[in-house]
């Protein structure tokens, strides 16, 4: 994982105002109907829909209104957008997007990256420092961290490594709504729960493109269309 904590602030996101509170639940809930539109509506045939609906749970969406997503047609089409980028201090990042105008989003993107004097490259041109993961947030809740590991290796995870307070349970993306089920059946406190990426090679950054990375970053989260922003800066 990165050395800046991805998962710091998720107690944060989860108690935010309503407004925030709102943005991410139709960020998760797009995610879901992205998945239904790609891969049908059936969880157990669709692990794209089942890791949607894993981390919808996890951010505590009700039920019931994933399941109104489950059965929404939204009359858009929706569709992927996978960014690599080249950040402040030759950071890699690598952006995820469910829009229905791709030249729109495209350009939008753009703009807020440059704004901070990065650059939208190929694809490849960040991804090679990175690999695709299931990824099970825990938090440890001030108990044992060793009991915590050990119970998210029980659950499946290929590794587990530390993330700020969080503990990260690793697997590959096949095992990922398995390990995710048994990580909550085991008892543990899954924070978040997604397919993401998973940094192998780390960028160390100075002070100020640090800032610059997280100015980067709030503004590629604030975008409607952009569902999760991954880097690796060390």
């Amino acid at each position: 994982m990165s050395g800046h904590s991805k998962w710091s602030t998720i107690k944060h996101q989860k108690g935010a105002n309503d407004a925030k509170r709102a943005k991410m639940f139709t960020r998760l809930l797009r995610g879901i109907q992205l998945a239904v539109r790609e891969g049908g509506s059936d969880p157990t045939a669709n692990a794209a829909l089942r890791t949607a609906i894993e981390r919808a749970k996890a951010y505590n969406v009700p039920k019931d209104t994933i399941a109104r997503a489950l059965a929404k047609d939204s009359g858009r089409e929706l569709s992927e957008l996978s960014l690599d980028a080249i950040g402040p201090g030759g950071v890699q990042l690598i952006v995820e997007c469910a829009t229905d105008n791709r030249n729109r989003t495209l350009a939008e993107v753009r703009h807020l990256i440059e704004k901070t004097g990065g650059k939208v490259g190929q694809e490849g041109t960040a991804r090679w420092a990175f690999s695709r993961r299931g990824l099970i947030v825990v938090n440890p809740q001030g108990s044992d961290r060793d009991t915590a590991t050990l119970a998210l290796v029980d659950a499946g995870a290929d590794d587990v490594v530390e993330d700020g307070a969080m503990l990260v349970g690793l697997s590959a993306p096949e095992q990922f709504a398995r390990v995710s089920t048994a990580a909550r059946g085991a008892g543990l406190l899954v924070e978040d729960a997604t397919l993401g990426w998973n940094p192998e090679q780390t960028v160390s950054l100075s002070d100020v493109d640090a800032k610059k990375l997280e100015v980067l970053v709030e503004l590629l989260e604030e975008h409607d269309d952009v569902q999760s922003v991954w880097h690796n800066a060390g």
